[in-house]
């Protein structure tokens, strides 16, 4: 099993408007919404894209809760899996719900299986400013089979931090952006560590997103295309 890079789940962090008490940053929230982003290697070259559709958004006592419905495809449009996570926005504080990292390909070859899913959620404030340090999030999957233990994967995001305010341009526009950088350890048969690089814009999300390997070398990318 595979989990997929922070930029997967990211590229939701969109704009999160007044419908909810000082949730004014950070996610759409009209439902229907679709969000398109492109993944590529460090070379460029189109290696897939995630499609995630806002499917129910209710405001309970000040709670506002967003339920996704996100779909992978391959470089050739093919769909490889589908999944369903949630945000929840409660006085200014952006939950996000960790299964939004899950591999849906992978996770759909479990669907006959047990899986037991112990998570700590990433947040994201509604205010950010360079260098403000954001909480840890992580996730520990472990699948059976009646009965009996098949593997387990633990994923840790650490370090996160607001790094400084810039400009991305993405295709003719440009974008004012919060730079956020994490640490990303993913541990199943063996601990694999990425650094994450992602750049989040108010009432758009995150324009583009970068990770790279522990020795800073460029793995791959990922650009939000389009939101309708």
């Amino acid at each position: 099993m595979k989990i997929k890079h922070l930029f997967f789940a990211s590229a939701l962090l969109c704009s999160f408007v007044a419908q909810s008490q000082n949730c004014d940053s950070y996610y759409p929230v009209k439902e229907g919404t679709v969000l398109t982003q492109e993944q590529y290697s460090a070379k460029g070259k189109l290696t897939g894209k995630t499609e995630q559709t806002l499917s129910k958004v209710t405001n309970n006592g000040g709670v506002l809760t967003i339920d996704m419905q996100v779909k992978s495809f391959d470089e050739k449009g093919a769909e490889l899996g589908n999944g369903a996570f949630s945000v929840t926005c409660d006085k200014g504080t952006i939950k996000v719900d960790m299964r939004s990292f899950l591999d849906t390909k992978a996770m759909e070859g479990f669907k006959d299986m047990t899986v037991d899913i112990q998570s700590n959620d990433i947040e994201i404030p509604a205010v950010l400013s360079p260098g403000l340090t954001l909480n840890d999030g992580s996730i520990n999957v472990t699948v059976s089979n009646q009965g009996m233990k098949l593997m387990s994967i633990l994923t840790k995001i650490t370090n996160r931090k607001v790094e400084a305010k810039e400009t991305i341009t993405v295709g003719t526009v440009a974008y004012e952006c919060y730079k956020i950088s994490s640490i990303i350890q993913s541990k199943s048969m063996f601990m694999v560590e990425t650094k994450s690089v992602e750049w989040i814009s108010k009432g758009v999300g995150v324009v583009r997103s970068e990770s790279y390997d522990k020795n800073g070398k460029l793995l791959s990318y990922s650009i939000l295309t389009s939101i309708k």
